[in-house]
This record gives C-alpha cells, structure tokens and sequence, in this order.
C-alpha cells in the first residue's frame, strides 16, 4: 500500500508542477512533503503608520517537487547543479499589536494562506540541496481579543516575500532543512464600527526549522 501512495503522490505533484517524469533527465528530480515552523518578526504599519506590533510564531505545510540538472542542458556546466522548484504552501500567520496610539485597539489577528512558491534549486548530491525561492499567497484572517475592531465583510489578505533554505534528505527518505526569509501580510480593516478602513502591513525577517519526507 505504502508504495501505491507514493507513487500516486509523486505523479500528482509532478503533474501539478509541470516536471517531466522521465527520471533520466535529471541529476535530482524528487516531491518532498514538510511541516515547518518558526518565528516571524518584524514591523507592522496601519494606515501608512509604524506601530509597536509582533508577528509569529507562524508554521505551514508544503508540497515542494523540483527537477534539478537536466540533461537537456548538459552543455552548461552550471546546469549540472541548478534547476527549478516549485509548490504549494498552506500556512498560518499570527499579528498581535495596536491599531493606534489608545490601548482599547490593541489586538491580535489570525489569518490562514495558500501560497504558490516557486524558484531555483542547486544540488550536491542526492542528499542535501537548496532552494532559492519566491512565493505569493491569498488567505482569509480573523479575529482574536477583539476590542472595538472589525474586518471588513471578507476579511481577506495578501501575503509575499521570499526565502532561501538548506535541506538534507536522508536515504531512509525522511528530511530536515532550515530556512530563513521574510514576508509580508497585508490586512484591511476597520479600527471601529462605521470607521474607514486602513490597511494593516505586518510581516519582516523570520526563521523555520522544517522536517519532511521524499516521496
């Protein structure tokens, strides 16, 4: 059973990313599934504003397949080692600071993303490789301790940044990386009932430490 699950895996993921699944093309073609986990922090704007503001911890799940070096590039040295990734990431984002100068609009939101995350792979060997990536995601936020605050009606949010991250599968399959990047959510919101909305931009520098498995 366990080797049908992989395969089924391992061919849906490469038909959603687009990889050939000609295993001899590449020096490093593989489908990897992590959970990752870490601190984000950095400095939160409201309506055009700096405001003491905290971000994390956040955490996601990733499906990530890649096909690095292929031999249809076998003319360039360089090629040997790099190729493309690309993924899916479903993760959380976490922002607990003040809307204003007034105590009453210090609050914490919750959000949930699903992001496309994509970029350049550059291999070793089969064991440990890195990936340089970008990724852009749609997610719907709420509320935690709320006081006088409110989303607007759809309560949706933008989330961007970039990452770069070193990972190391062993030969039982079972993978640990870590990763460090930044980002950026962008929420619109109300700061009272009936106000205007502004647009609240948290994110900065973070930190993940991921463990996975290769299918």
């Amino acid at each position: 059973m366990l080797p049908l699950i992989r395969t089924t895996i391992t061919a849906l993921a490469f038909a959603a990313c687009g990889a050939a699944m000609d295993s001899g093309d590449s020096k490093l073609r593989f489908v990897d599934l992590r959970l990752q986990g870490g601190i984000d922090h950095g400095l939160s704007e409201v309506g055009g504003q700096d405001y003491d503001a905290r971000v994390g911890p956040i955490g996601g799940v990733t499906l990530m397949c890649g096909d690095i070096g292929s031999a249809r590039q076998a003319e360039y040295d360089w090629a040997e080692d790099l190729g493309i990734v690309l993924g899916v990431r479903l993760s959380g984002v976490h922002w607990e600071g003040e809307l204003g100068s007034d105590q009453d609009q210090r609050t914490e939101l919750e959000g949930v993303s699903l992001a496309v995350v994509g970029g350049f792979g550059l291999s070793w060997d089969d064991e440990l490789h890195i990936e340089l990536c970008g990724f852009y995601g749609r997610g719907l936020a709420s509320n935690g301790e709320l006081r006088d605050f409110e989303f607007r009606d759809d309560g949706d949010f933008v989330v961007f940044g970039g990452e770069i991250g070193v990972y190391y599968t062993w030969p039982s399959a079972w993978q640990v990386g870590g990763i460090i990047g930044w980002q950026r959510a962008k929420i619109d919101v109300e700061p009272s009932e009936g106000a205007a909305e502004v647009e609240v931009i948290a994110g900065g520098l973070n930190a993940h430490v991921a463990v996975g498995y290769r299918f």
